[in-house]
Parts: structure tokens; sequence; C-alpha cells
């Protein structure tokens, strides 16, 4: 478990995001919906760190918003930043690669192929910011993809 962490750290994980949710919750923020709440918290059993996340909603207009979670260098919301700006554009871009060898890790074990992948990294122009977004065929497809990843993330 190189980067992963220990049984004892995940239930640890696991406690601190409920007690920074019910700080969240109470300055009138709404904490981490239940339906994604399983991958971050195996996205920090990774130690990669989540700053924003969505279960995925039905809309209004026949298109559902679908699930997603935003993983940040550490140093992004920092108010100095990295002091050597390139080093951590290269770090961050190892993290990212680090994430990809695990989804394409899950889509082998899952027998999915290349030309059927759901779900990508969304790299932005900004740095240090990326989401892992799911983009299965259905909302309710990409939840279970949500929790099935959860779990292989887990075993790693």
């Amino acid at each position: 478990m190189e980067h992963g962490a220990s049984a004892n750290q995940f239930v640890n994980i696991e406690r601190e995001l409920s007690r920074d949710e019910q700080g969240s919750i109470a300055d009138g923020d709404p904490g981490i919906e239940p339906g994604i709440k399983p991958l971050v918290v195996s996205l920090r059993f990774q130690n990669f760190n989540t700053t924003g996340s969505c279960e995925g909603h039905e809309c209004s207009c026949g298109k559902a918003e679908q699930p997603y979670v935003v993983i940040c260098a550490k140093w992004y919301n920092s108010d100095d930043g990295p002091e050597d700006w390139d080093q951590a554009q290269i770090d961050w871009s190892k993290e990212v690669a680090r994430l990809q060898a695990i989804i394409d890790q899950y889509n082998t074990r899952q027998g999915i192929p290349q030309d059927a992948i759901r779900m990508r990294i969304n790299t932005s122009k900004l740095p240090g910011w990326s989401a892992l977004e799911f983009i299965g065929s259905t909302l309710d497809e990409n939840r279970k993809l949500v929790l099935d990843f959860s779990d292989f993330l887990r075993t790693l």
C-alpha cells in the first residue's frame, strides 16, 4: 500500500470527514452528499486531496448533472501556493497520472474496452485542479459506477 492507507486510517478518514462535514453544515454548507461520500472517502484513502463533489442530480430540463469529485494539489487552497511552481506542476502531473493509472487498472479488471470508458479526468487550465467525472449513459449507471469504483479503491 504505497499510496493507500491502513484499515484504521480508512476509519479515521471517514470520521474526519464526518467531523468536517458537521462543521460545514453548521456554517451553512450542505456537506458531502451521501451518494458520492464513499468515493470521496476512498480517494482520500488513496491520498488524493478532494475539495468538492456532487452525487449527480436529475434536472427539470431532462438532462442529468452527472457525479464528479474535484481533486486538487495539496497546495491548491493555501494562501501562499508552492515555493517552486515548476516542481509543483511536475508533481501535480504525476498525481493525475497516478489517478489515470488507477482508472485504467479498474477498467481492465472490469473488462471495459478503451472505447467504452465511463470515467475521465477533466484537467482544467487551473494549475493543480482536476475533476474525476463519470460519463456513463444514465445517472443511475453513473451512481453505480461511483460505488463500484469506491470499492475498488479500497482494495488497492
